[in-house]
């Protein structure tokens, strides 16, 4: 029997999820050493009934005891993800529609917010500078480029006297 059984995928997957604050690394050694440990359990166990099975599991104690431990033992600062908050919702805002109404000003707000807030990844931070600052500066590059070739196409023509347009032989 191997942890492919119903109950102990369930038993990982709780444990798994009780262990979601540790670090990466830790978690997911944490996992598989119980699961390679159950395997054995299981494994010295000939032809392992559900009832042989839940012992092995109850031997282990709740996921949330095993996890508890493990949060003592832990080397690594424990993970917070909590929920976005007012300093994350506002620095999507400013980002979103600060950055039409106060540009330079919105964008920088924004930018500020998603920085100082513990809940975005250093990718995220950064993707989000990125996208920021390249239409703070591509829209009047854009602009200034329109503007400089619609100018140097424009071909001053000499004005046409008032008096031929109404003349009966100009036509249009």
């Amino acid at each position: 029997m191997t942890t492919h059984h119903p109950i102990v995928a369930e038993y990982l997957h709780r444990l798994h999820e009780e262990t979601a604050d540790l670090p990466v690394e830790e978690r997911a050694e944490l996992v598989s050493s119980i699961a390679e440990h159950i395997t054995t359990a299981l494994a010295e166990i000939t032809d392992p009934q559900e009832a042989d099975i839940q012992a092995v599991l109850d031997r282990l104690g709740p996921p949330a005891a095993i996890a508890t431990e493990a949060r003592r033992q832990s080397s690594g600062a424990p993970v917070t993800r909590t929920r976005p908050g007012a300093l994350e919702w506002g620095g999507v805002a400013m980002l979103g529609v600060g950055s039409y109404l106060l540009p330079i000003i919105g964008t920088a707000a924004g930018l500020v917010m998603i920085a100082l807030s513990p809940w975005w990844t250093a990718r995220q931070k950064l993707a989000a500078a990125a996208i920021s600052l390249t239409g703070l500066v591509l829209v009047p590059l854009v602009g200034m480029g329109l503007f400089l070739v619609s100018s140097s196409t424009y071909q001053e023509q000499s004005p046409v006297p008032i008096e031929s347009v109404f003349s009966p032989s100009h036509r249009p």
